[in-house]
């Protein structure tokens, strides 16, 4: 991956859920960061002193109980964020953020299908978005939700408002019983999924910015209710 290549990828908000450490050397002592946001290219975060653009200066980022050291260029400064590029970076910080992130990253790498392709429903209005691995397709009238269905690296969601979420997989080898299509794809079915993959198909839905956020937030919630 170039230096281009890293500046041109998307942005990952960064909050208190992430659980991540910023710290950033202020001579001999490190004082600990507000970290707003991360990429493959540099981060955003609320500084303790005053920087200015073309400074470098020298943190520590803490992923997972992994320390990496890195280098950072002051790009730009707004009142409430600092905006940097990494300098010097490991090939094993890019490899940690992209298992780390890798929901938001999918969520915001979203590409909506055109629409004119898609079957016409009397429900309302069809949209379906893709990515590596993952697809979000749901139906809505006047913004509200009528439906959804999602894939994320072979698990497969569905839900609707008012009814608890049901939870499948994708599965290439026809099986006896506990099988649907969805489309040409061959679903089976389970009544419940793992804890901790539901919070990732909750994270890649809440930062599928493509999709408005009246609508993704109900399609959130009714997976959060199933975590």
């Amino acid at each position: 991956m170039t230096v281009e290549d890293l500046r041109k990828t998307v942005r990952v908000s960064v909050g208190p859920i992430h659980q991540i450490t910023f710290r950033v050397k202020d001579g001999n002592d490190y004082h600990d960061g507000v970290l707003l946001n991360i990429s493959y290219g540099g981060l955003g975060f609320r500084s303790f002193k005053v920087l200015e653009v073309g400074m470098t200066i020298d943190a520590v980022l803490g992923i997972n109980d992994n320390l990496f050291e890195v280098s950072l260029i002051v790009e730009h400064v707004r009142p409430t964020m600092i905006g940097t590029s990494f300098a010097t970076y490991s090939p094993a910080l890019i490899i940690e953020l992209g298992k780390y992130f890798n929901a938001e990253i999918h969520g915001l790498s979203l590409i909506e299908v055109n629409e004119n392709l898609l079957r016409h429903t009397d429900e309302g209005k069809s949209h379906f978005f893709r990515a590596q691995n993952c697809e979000i397709f749901y139906v809505e009238n006047s913004n509200r939700l009528i439906r959804f269905e999602i894939t994320f690296y072979g698990n497969y969601i569905e839900g609707e408002p008012g009814f608890p979420a049901r939870f499948g997989y994708l599965d290439e080898a026809p099986v006896a019983t506990g099988m649907h299509h969805k489309g040409s794809t061959l679903i089976q079915t389970s009544d419940a999924s793992d804890s901790e993959t539901i919070q990732e198909i909750h994270r890649f839905v809440i930062n599928s910015d493509k999709i408005p956020e009246i609508l993704r937030v109900q399609i959130a919630e009714i997976i959060e209710a199933a975590i």
